[in-house]
Protein backbone atom coordinates (compact mmCIF):
# COMPACT_ATOMS: atom_id res chain seq x y z
CA UNK A 1 0.00 0.00 0.00
CA UNK A 2 2.52 2.25 1.06
CA UNK A 3 4.81 1.47 -1.98
CA UNK A 4 1.72 2.53 -4.60
CA UNK A 5 1.28 5.78 -2.93
CA UNK A 6 5.08 6.34 -3.12
CA UNK A 7 4.50 5.97 -6.77
CA UNK A 8 1.54 7.75 -7.11
CA UNK A 9 3.61 10.99 -5.65
CA UNK A 10 6.54 10.10 -7.81
CA UNK A 11 4.06 10.42 -10.67
CA UNK A 12 2.24 13.66 -9.67
CA UNK A 13 5.51 15.23 -9.28
CA UNK A 14 6.90 14.59 -12.47
CA UNK A 15 3.63 14.38 -14.80
CA UNK A 16 5.09 17.12 -17.01
CA UNK A 17 8.15 16.03 -18.12
CA UNK A 18 6.10 12.11 -17.83
CA UNK A 19 3.67 13.78 -20.52
CA UNK A 20 6.30 15.85 -22.59
CA UNK A 21 7.81 12.23 -23.01
CA UNK A 22 4.71 10.55 -24.01
CA UNK A 23 4.17 12.90 -26.44
CA UNK A 24 7.53 12.86 -27.96
CA UNK A 25 7.47 8.78 -28.25
CA UNK A 26 3.92 8.91 -29.46
CA UNK A 27 4.47 11.49 -32.21
CA UNK A 28 8.32 10.07 -32.99
CA UNK A 29 7.09 6.19 -33.23
CA UNK A 30 4.33 7.57 -35.99
CA UNK A 31 7.07 9.64 -38.37
CA UNK A 32 9.45 6.44 -37.75
CA UNK A 33 7.01 3.81 -38.36
CA UNK A 34 4.62 5.17 -41.04
CA UNK A 35 6.19 7.94 -42.47
CA UNK A 36 10.14 6.80 -42.75
CA UNK A 37 10.47 3.52 -44.07
CA UNK A 38 13.72 4.04 -45.75
CA UNK A 39 17.33 3.58 -45.10
CA UNK A 40 19.11 6.58 -44.74
CA UNK A 41 22.45 5.72 -43.10
CA UNK A 42 23.42 1.86 -43.62
CA UNK A 43 25.37 1.58 -40.39
CA UNK A 44 23.15 0.11 -38.37
CA UNK A 45 22.38 -2.26 -40.81
CA UNK A 46 25.80 -3.48 -41.39
CA UNK A 47 26.22 -3.96 -37.73
CA UNK A 48 23.27 -5.71 -37.17
CA UNK A 49 24.89 -8.32 -39.46
CA UNK A 50 28.19 -8.12 -38.19
CA UNK A 51 26.26 -9.19 -34.87
CA UNK A 52 24.28 -12.14 -36.26
CA UNK A 53 27.84 -13.27 -38.06
CA UNK A 54 29.41 -13.34 -34.30
CA UNK A 55 26.47 -14.86 -32.78
CA UNK A 56 26.43 -18.07 -35.35
CA UNK A 57 30.23 -18.84 -33.89
CA UNK A 58 32.43 -16.57 -36.94
CA UNK A 59 33.19 -13.82 -34.76
CA UNK A 60 36.93 -14.19 -35.40
CA UNK A 61 36.64 -13.60 -38.75
CA UNK A 62 34.48 -10.05 -38.44
CA UNK A 63 36.43 -6.82 -38.18
CA UNK A 64 34.09 -3.67 -36.84
CA UNK A 65 35.09 -0.12 -37.63
CA UNK A 66 34.95 2.09 -34.91
CA UNK A 67 33.90 0.15 -32.27
CA UNK A 68 33.66 -2.78 -30.25
CA UNK A 69 31.56 -6.19 -30.68
CA UNK A 70 28.82 -5.01 -27.75
CA UNK A 71 26.51 -3.19 -30.01
CA UNK A 72 26.52 -5.30 -32.73
CA UNK A 73 26.00 -8.08 -30.27
CA UNK A 74 22.64 -6.20 -28.71
CA UNK A 75 21.23 -5.03 -31.86
CA UNK A 76 21.69 -9.05 -33.39
CA UNK A 77 19.95 -10.84 -29.94
CA UNK A 78 17.05 -8.60 -30.36
CA UNK A 79 16.54 -9.14 -33.58
CA UNK A 80 16.03 -13.05 -32.90
CA UNK A 81 13.00 -12.11 -31.58
CA UNK A 82 11.93 -9.39 -33.64
CA UNK A 83 13.29 -11.17 -36.84
CA UNK A 84 13.41 -7.84 -39.07
CA UNK A 85 16.60 -5.99 -38.79
CA UNK A 86 15.09 -2.87 -39.77
CA UNK A 87 12.68 -2.70 -37.62
CA UNK A 88 14.88 -3.96 -34.66
CA UNK A 89 16.81 -0.56 -35.32
CA UNK A 90 14.30 1.54 -35.41
CA UNK A 91 12.90 0.21 -32.09
CA UNK A 92 16.31 0.94 -30.52
CA UNK A 93 16.13 4.35 -32.19
CA UNK A 94 12.70 5.62 -31.34
CA UNK A 95 12.91 4.13 -27.83
CA UNK A 96 16.47 5.46 -27.23
CA UNK A 97 15.33 9.01 -28.29
CA UNK A 98 12.39 9.05 -25.80
CA UNK A 99 14.41 7.60 -23.05
CA UNK A 100 16.97 10.77 -23.61
CA UNK A 101 14.50 12.90 -23.46
CA UNK A 102 12.94 11.85 -20.06
CA UNK A 103 15.85 11.38 -18.14
CA UNK A 104 17.38 14.90 -19.84
CA UNK A 105 14.58 15.88 -17.53
CA UNK A 106 16.18 14.42 -14.02
CA UNK A 107 19.90 15.15 -15.11
CA UNK A 108 19.06 19.21 -15.74
CA UNK A 109 16.90 19.31 -12.81
CA UNK A 110 19.99 18.12 -10.89
CA UNK A 111 22.27 20.84 -11.84
CA UNK A 112 19.84 23.73 -11.92
CA UNK A 113 15.56 23.11 -10.66
CA UNK A 114 12.33 21.70 -12.20
CA UNK A 115 11.72 25.03 -14.26
CA UNK A 116 14.92 25.32 -15.81
CA UNK A 117 14.56 21.42 -16.23
CA UNK A 118 11.30 21.42 -18.28
CA UNK A 119 12.37 23.99 -20.95
CA UNK A 120 15.78 21.91 -21.09
CA UNK A 121 13.84 19.23 -21.80
CA UNK A 122 11.37 20.70 -24.04
CA UNK A 123 14.19 21.87 -26.14
CA UNK A 124 16.10 18.52 -26.14
CA UNK A 125 12.66 17.11 -27.36
CA UNK A 126 12.22 19.65 -30.23
CA UNK A 127 16.20 19.13 -30.98
CA UNK A 128 16.21 18.34 -35.26
CA UNK A 129 19.18 16.48 -34.60
CA UNK A 130 17.65 14.24 -31.71
CA UNK A 131 14.45 14.16 -34.08
CA UNK A 132 16.28 13.48 -37.17
CA UNK A 133 18.04 10.30 -35.53
CA UNK A 134 15.24 8.94 -33.62
CA UNK A 135 12.87 8.01 -37.22
CA UNK A 136 15.98 6.60 -38.93
CA UNK A 137 17.74 3.09 -38.44
CA UNK A 138 20.96 3.60 -36.34
CA UNK A 139 23.03 2.39 -34.23
CA UNK A 140 24.18 5.74 -32.15
CA UNK A 141 20.85 5.92 -29.65
CA UNK A 142 21.82 2.47 -27.62
CA UNK A 143 25.51 4.29 -26.66
CA UNK A 144 23.11 8.02 -26.05
CA UNK A 145 20.77 6.75 -23.82
CA UNK A 146 23.69 5.06 -21.68
CA UNK A 147 25.93 7.72 -21.47
CA UNK A 148 22.25 10.53 -20.58
CA UNK A 149 21.83 8.09 -17.55
CA UNK A 150 25.05 8.21 -16.16
CA UNK A 151 25.00 12.02 -16.39
CA UNK A 152 22.09 11.46 -14.07
CA UNK A 153 24.73 10.01 -11.14
CA UNK A 154 27.49 12.34 -11.91
CA UNK A 155 25.23 15.63 -11.12
CA UNK A 156 23.99 14.29 -8.15
CA UNK A 157 24.54 16.73 -5.43
CA UNK A 158 26.27 14.02 -3.16
CA UNK A 159 28.47 12.62 -5.42
CA UNK A 160 28.63 9.04 -3.94
CA UNK A 161 30.75 5.92 -4.37
CA UNK A 162 27.97 4.04 -5.65
CA UNK A 163 27.01 6.87 -8.23
CA UNK A 164 30.44 6.89 -9.78
CA UNK A 165 30.11 2.92 -10.13
CA UNK A 166 27.04 2.94 -11.68
CA UNK A 167 28.01 5.47 -14.12
CA UNK A 168 31.09 4.34 -14.68
CA UNK A 169 29.59 0.72 -15.42
CA UNK A 170 26.77 2.50 -17.78
CA UNK A 171 30.10 4.48 -19.91
CA UNK A 172 31.65 1.04 -20.26
CA UNK A 173 28.85 -0.91 -22.06
CA UNK A 174 28.40 2.69 -24.13
CA UNK A 175 32.12 2.42 -24.61
CA UNK A 176 31.87 -1.94 -26.15
CA UNK A 177 29.26 -0.10 -28.03
CA UNK A 178 30.53 3.11 -29.75
CA UNK A 179 34.46 4.20 -28.97
CA UNK A 180 33.22 7.85 -29.26
CA UNK A 181 32.19 7.07 -25.71
CA UNK A 182 35.76 7.69 -24.80
CA UNK A 183 35.69 11.29 -24.70
CA UNK A 184 32.82 10.88 -21.88
CA UNK A 185 35.02 9.03 -20.29
CA UNK A 186 38.19 11.10 -20.42
CA UNK A 187 35.14 14.43 -19.55
CA UNK A 188 34.35 12.50 -16.32
CA UNK A 189 38.29 12.43 -15.78
CA UNK A 190 38.83 15.64 -15.79
CA UNK A 191 35.65 16.21 -13.86
CA UNK A 192 36.55 14.15 -10.77
CA UNK A 193 40.36 15.85 -11.23
CA UNK A 194 38.60 19.95 -10.78
CA UNK A 195 35.87 18.71 -8.53
CA UNK A 196 36.66 19.81 -4.69
CA UNK A 197 38.21 17.28 -2.63
CA UNK A 198 41.27 16.17 -1.13
CA UNK A 199 44.11 14.88 -3.60
CA UNK A 200 43.45 11.46 -1.86
CA UNK A 201 40.08 10.86 -2.65
CA UNK A 202 40.66 12.51 -6.26
CA UNK A 203 42.68 9.62 -6.68
CA UNK A 204 40.90 7.08 -5.35
CA UNK A 205 37.71 7.64 -7.51
CA UNK A 206 39.62 7.92 -10.33
CA UNK A 207 41.28 5.24 -10.15
CA UNK A 208 37.78 3.46 -8.76
CA UNK A 209 36.16 5.02 -12.13
CA UNK A 210 38.72 3.46 -14.35
CA UNK A 211 39.03 0.16 -13.38
CA UNK A 212 35.32 0.07 -13.83
CA UNK A 213 34.55 1.45 -17.06
CA UNK A 214 37.31 -0.71 -18.83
Amino acid sequence: MQQNIQKENVIKKNYIPILITLGFFFVISYIAFFHYQFVFNSDGLIYLRYGEQILSGGGENVLINNALMGGPVVYATVDTFVNDGFLTLKLFSVFGATGFVFISYFVIRNIFNKKIAILGQLLIAFSPALQTRAVLATNELLALILIISSFYFLTKNNLKKTDLVIAAILIGFALDIRFQAIAIFVSVIIFLIIKKSSIRQKLIEIILFSLVVF
